[in-house]
């Protein structure tokens, strides 16, 4: 089976059903192509076992968004979220770090960073990456 798009290499191909190829093959032909970027981002860091689990992924594809802004814009927009007007963040601007809000804001968020551009989750931030071992309480 040959399929024609940069993250194809990253579905499941072991026990494919018609179904369920059906499924992925509908959903994509629907996505536009900014869809497809997303697409392959979220493949990327939700590794799907199973061509089942990649079609849910694509079903629900409005849950996700690639986030195109710098740290320093992230930071700027989690303010502007929070309140703030551009009035107030001219005012901030050279006494606030916000690459570093910025940066702390998308590792809130969970924005996970992959070849098509880093990607958060809408509903529910992906869990962190490596859970810390060693760490006891003290």
């Amino acid at each position: 089976m040959e399929i024609d798009y940069p993250w194809a290499h990253l579905l499941p191909t072991d026990a494919i059903t018609l179904e369920d190829a059906n499924t992925l093959a509908e959903c994509v032909r629907a996505m536009t192509g900014q869809e497809l970027r997303v697409f392959g981002a979220v493949l990327e860091v939700e590794e799907p076992r199973s061509f089942h689990e990649a079609g849910t992924i694509a079903m629900d594809i409005d849950d996700y968004e690639l986030v195109s802004v710098s740290e320093r814009e992230y930071g700027m927009e989690a303010l502007r979220y929070a309140g703030a007007g551009d009035e107030l963040l001219e005012i901030l601007d050279g006494f606030t770090d916000f690459d570093t809000l910025g940066r702390l804001e998308m590792e809130q968020d969970g924005v996970r960073e992959t070849s098509y551009g880093p990607v958060k989750r809408l509903s529910a931030p992906w869990p962190d990456q490596e859970p810390e071992i060693g760490q006891t309480m003290g």
